[in-house]
């Protein structure tokens, strides 16, 4: 649990102190729209080969619908020594 404390104006006014959950670290992943489809959570239109960088549950539900897949990044390239 994380403490959030908020008060407006003065000390003297009214204090409000909230507990809220912390948050979770999200896994994110890239994928590539196949189709054309209605995201709902974006609240618009992803045309074919749109990339997007997603959670890691919508990455496997989007890709489950068929709808994208997964873009596999490259690996870090090492420097190059001068």
């Amino acid at each position: 649990m994380r403490l959030i404390f908020f008060h407006s104006g003065d000390l003297k006014s009214h204090i409000m102190i909230k507990f809220v959950p912390a948050q979770e670290e999200v896994r994110t992943m890239k994928i590539k729209a196949i189709k054309r489809y209605s995201d709902i959570r974006l609240h618009k239109v992803i045309e074919p080969g749109t990339v997007l960088d997603v959670d890691e549950a919508r990455a496997d539900h989007l890709v489950k619908e068929g709808m994208a897949e997964i873009v596999k990044e490259p690996a870090k390239t090492a420097q190059r020594k001068e």
